[in-house]
């Protein structure tokens, strides 16, 4: 099992990289209430749906539905990732999908698993004051959320788009970049890509754009150590005051070497696989003991599961 903070893998519900404990998040969604409580709740509930005239005829195929689509945009659903549940309810449109579940049928490792199902399609956290929200950019300056939160004895899973960017949203989270080509590494999830220039991958922090990280790589026969040779000597002409030593990238020998700057630190690990592709990670911050410097723990090369 992954972690869903920094990307660990998890043996237990404690992550040993972070202390990232899965089930703080989810607990105060299961509600055990005695028999007569959920009784004269869930007919609360009934009543209210019934004076606001929802329908109730998309149910049973909700049930069993894989995707909820907004727009262009394909969600994976509850059933797609956990199985069928009951639902209570649901309201649709164009642009929105909000479904009611019957809460007693989750337990907290069934949330984990969803949220997880959405973390690993670039949906990032964003801080809320009830309930669990996430967030995702879909270009032309929309986002797509979805909400879990609990109310009475229904669970509401709510998928909406609306205006605006990322970085109108306290984000908690990380998103998963990169590419076959370069790998993928975990980052934050309020950088975006700025460019993409012959096979180079440039992430910038859209609250400090003087924070990036660049992923890149080299097919050939181009050899590590000649590599590391023109880099030091690109750095010594720059007056650069840096530190060069050994490391192990994603279980490859490879290199790192700490840059100083007046205004910036930077960071570029590089290093060869077996198939003798050189790949690069750069990463660059005028903060030295910014969080950004601990995502290359997360890099890694083979391909995630979209």
């Amino acid at each position: 099992m992954i972690c869903p903070k920094c990307g660990n893998e998890m043996n237990g519900n404690i992550c040993e990289n972070c202390g990232n404990n899965k089930q703080i998040n989810f607990n105060k969604f299961i509600k055990k209430d005695d028999n007569k409580s959920v009784i004269i709740i869930f007919a609360s509930v009934i009543i209210f749906f019934f004076i606001l005239g929802y329908s109730f005829r998309y149910l049973k195929d909700l049930e069993t539905k894989d995707i909820i689509k907004i727009g262009n945009e394909k969600i994976p659903s509850v059933y797609k990732v956990i199985g069928k549940k009951n639902i209570v309810n649901v309201i649709s449109s164009s642009t929105n999908y909000f479904i009611y579940y019957n809460t007693f049928d989750f337990t907290d490792d069934d949330l984990y698993n969803y949220v997880q199902s959405l973390l690993d399609i670039n949906f990032v956290e964003s801080e809320v004051d009830d309930g669990m929200q996430f967030v995702k950019e879909i270009g032309n300056n929309k986002v797509l959320i979805v909400e879990i939160k609990s109310q009475d004895s229904s669970l509401c899973f709510s998928y909406y788009e609306k205006l605006g960017s990322l970085s109108d949203f306290n984000l908690t989270g990380n998103i998963n970049v990169g590419n076959n080509n370069v790998g993928y590494i975990s980052i934050p999830g309020n950088f975006f890509l700025s460019f993409d220039d012959h096979g180079v991958l440039v992430y910038t922090n859209s609250d400090y754009r003087s924070e990036n990280i660049k992923l890149s790589y080299i097919n050939g026969s181009v050899d590590v150590d000649n590599y590391k040779t023109a880099l030091t000597a690109e750095l010594k002409k720059k007056g650069a005051n840096y530190n060069l030593s050994k490391t192990k990238i994603y279980g490859n020998d490879g290199y790192v070497v700490e840059q100083i700057y007046s205004t910036k630190y930077v960071t570029t690990y590089f290093f060869k696989d077996v198939l003798d592709k050189l790949y690069t990670i750069e990463i660059t911050s005028p903060n030295k003991r910014s969080d950004l410097f601990n995502s290359i723990y997360t890099y890694r090369l083979e391909n995630v599961e979209n």
